[in-house]
Order: structure tokens, then sequence, then C-alpha cells
């Protein structure tokens, strides 16, 4: 056996049971269980705070955005501050109306086109020392998920893999589109977008990757970590028909994956083709 088998082999995976979207019902369990009174009141108030803050944010972007020269670097940063201020509205709008399943729209997007647009506020929530890179592999990568969901799981990912590196570090984030057949079945292969996101950092255990997506549960030592990251990521795939797996090992980083089942759509309906730098 080969060393690169031994490493294989030695890291340990959350990868669940390939689900079966041609017979997908529509409702999915909730991972995140939590005294939802409670809960709302304090989303709602700190929603409330959040509008005020977002809105000076806002005013003060714009005003020196009037100033500025957009082709400039700075313009460029004005605007990144002005799309995630008007990102961050949505989901305070979210928690304002306590974001009911319901009210969830989904539509067909691109998560290629998606993460790349988003990549300038990945990289600045990476901060200094990390590296944050897309790779787009082959085949379409159109699925029918709600943006500012997608945005959320991009972003609680990209903010795991930072605190996982001490000393800085890469990033990667990939995506493909993949077929595979659930156990016990002869029909049709089943098709999904894939998300990977790798870092290079300290990785985890056995015992810590098993407990990585229950509630409130965090290795972070300090008070970033409030343990509803890898929740909510889960809660958020597995609600658009997708699963969502961890294969780590200590010393050997973390690579997280997201499938999700892609869009049926029309080629008028399809998204439109990635912006152009």
């Amino acid at each position: 056996m080969s060393d690169k088998t031994r490493r294989k082999d030695s890291r340990r995976s959350t990868r669940p049971p390939i689900p079966d979207v041609r017979r997908r019902s529509g409702a999915h369990p909730k991972v995140i269980v939590a005294p939802e009174a409670v809960e709302g009141e304090l989303s709602r108030a700190i929603a409330h705070d959040l509008t005020d803050l977002l809105s000076v944010v806002a005013a003060c972007a714009e005003r020196a955005a009037r100033e500025t020269d957009r082709a400039s670097e700075v313009g460029a940063d004005l605007a990144d501050i002005q799309d995630a201020v008007a990102r961050g509205m949505k989901l305070v709008e979210r928690l304002v109306r306590g974001r009911p399943a319901s009210k969830v729209i989904r539509t067909p997007i691109d998560v290629a086109v998606r993460i790349s647009d988003f990549l300038p506020i990945l990289r600045r929530l990476a901060g200094p020392g990390v590296r944050v890179e897309h790779a787009r592999g082959p085949g379409e990568t159109i699925t029918q998920v709600d943006p500012t969901d997608l945005d959320r799981v991009l972003a609680h990912l990209v903010v795991n893999a930072r605190d996982s590196m001490d000393d800085g570090g890469i990033v990667m984030i990939r995506t493909s589109r993949r077929a595979h057949a659930p156990p016990g079945t002869r029909d049709s292969t089943p098709v999904f977008v894939r998300i990977t996101v790798t870092d290079t950092g300290r990785g985890m255990d056995a015992p810590t990757l098993a407990r990585a997506f229950d509630p409130y549960f965090t290795t972070k030592r300090d008070v970033r970590g409030a343990g509803r990251g890898l929740p909510t990521v889960r809660q958020i795939v597995e609600d658009a028909g997708g699963r969502v797996w961890i294969t780590s090992a200590p010393g050997g980083g973390t690579e997280v994956n997201v499938e999700l089942p892609p869009a049926p759509i029309k080629p008028s309906e399809r998204p439109p083709p990635p912006r152009r730098s």
C-alpha cells in the first residue's frame, strides 16, 4: 500500500448516503433544534440593530463612491462594500420575518458564476494571510437554490476554513458536475452540482469530526465560535434537496463537499454568463 493510499485511508468522513432526488417529497427535516420563541425574539432584536448599522455603512459608502473614480481600486472596494451591504440587508430581512421555509425563493443559479462574483467578499472575510481561490470544473453547474442561502453557505465554509489555519494558508473552492447511482437502484443515474471547499488547516480527529454538525459545538478558541455555522450549512443544503459531508484528518486539512440537485430549466431561463473582469 502506498503512502498516498495510507493518507487517504486515515482521513475520516461524515459522508451521508446519496439521496434519491427523483423521489424527493420536498419536505426535509430541520437540523437545528432550538427554543424557537426565545431565539426568534433575539434574532429580531439583533436584526433591528444590524439594520441601523448597515444603513450607516451604506450611506457612507454611497457618498464616498460619488467622489471616487469607479475604475480605481478604491472604487472597486466601495462597490464590494455596497454589494455586501445589500446582501446583509437581505439577511436582516430574513431575521425580522423569522425566515419561514415557505418564503425561501429558489431560482436557477449557476453556482460557479455566483462564487466568482462573491469571491472578492469571501477574500475579505478570509483576511490577510489566507488565499481564497476558485476553480471551475467541467460540466454545467446550474442548481435551484436561494441566492442568499448559497452566499451564507459559502461564507460559513470560508470562515471555518480561515479559523482552522492559525498561520494562514489556502482555501480552494471547486465547482463541478457529478453523477451518482444510489445504492439498490437500476434506473437513470442522478446528477448533482458539487461545491468542494478545502483548506490547509489543522484538520480534525475522529471524535471532533463526528460532532462537526452538532448545533453549538465548536472547537474555536475565542468568542468567534458560536457553533452555528456547519449546522446552518447542512440545514440549507438539505432543505434544497442536497447533502453535505466532511473529510478531515489531524494535520491534513479539511474538505467539505456540498452536492445540490441540478435545476430543471429551459434554455430561456438560464442564468446570464459570468461578468468579465
